[in-house]
């Protein structure tokens, strides 16, 4: 790992970085939508914006993860 730090400029500012394709999710898309873009696009998270497209949040696999893991629990359990 030190190796591969070794020749990364940590004098780089967030912005000589950054992705300026910003992939989001409004806050209406359903669960599988949502599961798609992370996959296909290999990202593990996605901001969640309204109508306005204002970001009012973030999904992560974690969340989808959690939240299918709970439908499945409910029918499971019906």
């Amino acid at each position: 790992m030190r190796r591969k730090l070794e020749h990364i400029s940590l004098g780089k500012t967030i912005g000589e970085i950054m992705k300026t394709r910003v992939l989001s999710v409004r806050i209406q898309a359903g669960i599988g939508e949502i599961v798609k873009v992370l996959f296909e696009e290999r990202i593990g998270c996605l901001p969640v914006v309204n109508d306005s497209f204002q970001v009012i949040g973030i999904v992560t696999r974690s969340d989808v993860l959690r939240a299918i893991l709970r439908i499945n629990e409910r029918e499971f359990l019906a």
